[in-house]
């Protein structure tokens, strides 16, 4: 799944195509109501994980302005940004870099061979983009469709989860923890669980990519960024305030499923009953595109702060009974 990236100042040095659930403010928005629900001994174990990540110091410089109760919160909340930030910079945070063999010029799709898996740490010069998503096909007018490919995004959360209960190095710890931070996120998108396949899109509509919501000839609107941008702009300060905002509701029903499988269920049925719904298009060949509108933006923000306090909950939860006591 392709899209512009909207990242923390430090990676908006350059730009390009990227798989992208949410912006960096949802992202970051989910890392801060996780950071609240930790328990002491994780949150410690968290705080010296992250600080093992290759773009640390560049973290610390960005938060220092912060009073110092929020810094810690606000590196974890960074380190939630990295997995997509690498598609676009170094794994150092430095622009330009060797994107190695699957980077700025490909990789949604995953290379044949043990690499598409691997759990080497920050050794690793691919990007994975393809750990990002769960293509969970349907089909409104009887095309055929394809089986999700993997690994995905509910693959890569399970495993990475396990690296970071086991007894592996603190450096591969550190590694898994930025990236499942960033995958519990990805799967609460709804477009992240799934591709609807039509006589338009008979190969899959990547989550949403290739569904176009606006009709002028000059217009790239379409509708996989208008469900990532719909929290609203990255930015560390507004994903602070929108945390703690979001974290004042009650605990959200589900918060203590643990079944990756029924998050990515939960996505995927939110998207056919709630994304793809008028006045986004049915994608009849020669159809117009269908421009969402008030009601359907209000219902959409909605659904998309109940998610992402959902997978903060969530996220702790991994946490919490993967370190706890270690």
């Amino acid at each position: 799944m392709r899209r512009k990236i909207l990242l923390p100042v430090f990676f908006m040095l350059s730009i390009g195509n990227a798989v992208l659930a949410w912006n960096g403010e949802g992202h970051e928005v989910v890392a801060y109501i996780a950071y609240q629900h930790l328990d002491s001994a994780t949150r410690a174990e968290v705080d010296s994980l992250v600080a093992k990540n290759p773009c640390y110091n560049n973290w610390k410089s960005q938060v220092s302005s912060l009073p110092p109760q929020q810094q810690s919160v606000a590196i974890f909340m960074l380190a939630a940004t990295w997995p997509d930030a690498i598609k676009l910079a170094g794994y150092d945070c430095k622009p330009s870099p060797d994107f190695g063999p699957d980077g700025a010029a490909g990789g949604d799709i995953a290379p044949e061979g043990p690499e598409s898996s691997q759990n080497i740490g920050y050794s690793d010069s691919h990007r994975h983009k393809y750990w990002h998503f769960v293509d969970t096909p349907f089909s409104t007018d009887g095309t055929p469709t394809k089986p999700a490919p993997h690994p995905n995004a509910l693959d890569e959360i399970i495993a990475l989860t396990a690296g970071l209960a086991s007894n592996e190095s603190e450096d591969l710890k550190s590694y898994d923890l930025v990236w499942i931070e960033h995958l519990v996120g990805d799967v609460h998108q709804p477009l992240h669980d799934t591709s609807r396949f039509t006589r338009q899109h008979p190969n899959g509509d990547q989550g949403g990519n290739l569904v176009s919501i606006c009709n002028t000839a000059n217009c790239k609107a379409e509708l996989h960024a208008y469900w990532d941008d719909i929290l609203g702009a990255a930015n560390l300060n507004t994903a602070l305030t929108e945390g703690a905002q979001l974290d004042t509701r009650s605990k959200p029903t589900g918060a203590d499923i643990g079944d990756v499988h029924m998050w990515v269920q939960e996505g995927f049925q939110l998207a056919k009953s709630d994304v793809y719904q008028p006045p986004i298009s049915e994608d009849e060949p020669g159809s117009p595109a269908g421009i969402p509108d008030k009601r359907y933006r209000d219902h959409a923000k909605e659904i998309a702060q109940v998610q992402v306090l959902l997978a903060g909950y969530r996220l702790a939860g991994v946490l919490n009974g993967s370190l706890h006591g270690q």
